[in-house]
């Protein structure tokens, strides 16, 4: 998957960057208006809960209210994230998951693309490396 720079998966070491984690370790999430497909949903659930099982992260579903602080989930025609949280205006989302039904619905790609919103970088871009 692509980090989408300006808005990593080897492991829960992987956040070097402290200023791209989320609050709290909270990540308030929201589906996009036309991501309705609930099988998608369910699955990109239980990569949440994998993660929740192995990290001190926590997903909390959430209303649009809040949009500078929520992470957008949407159906886009890619399989990418952005770089972690980052403090927005009002009118931009914290963060943006895309993951096209077609081709990004499998465990694996749902856990790397999340791991990567909440800041995790690919093991190459470490800064160690």
């Amino acid at each position: 998957g692509n980090i989408i720079s300006g808005q990593g998966i080897s492991g829960v070491r992987s956040f070097e960057k402290t200023n791209v984690r989320w609050p709290g370790n909270i990540v308030e999430y929201t589906f996009g208006t036309d991501y309705k497909n609930t099988s998608a949903h369910d699955m990109i659930r239980a990569a949440m809960d994998h993660i929740e099982s192995q990290t001190c992260v926590k997903f909390m579903k959430t209303n649009r209210d809040s949009k500078q602080t929520t992470l957008l989930i949407n159906g886009e025609s890619q399989c990418s994230a952005t770089g972690g949280y980052v403090e927005q205006q009002v009118n931009y989302w914290a963060a943006i998951l895309s993951l096209n039904v077609t081709t990004c619905l499998q465990f694996g790609v749902i856990v790397h693309e999340l791991m990567h919103a909440l800041g995790s970088l690919h093991q190459q871009s470490r800064p160690d490396r």
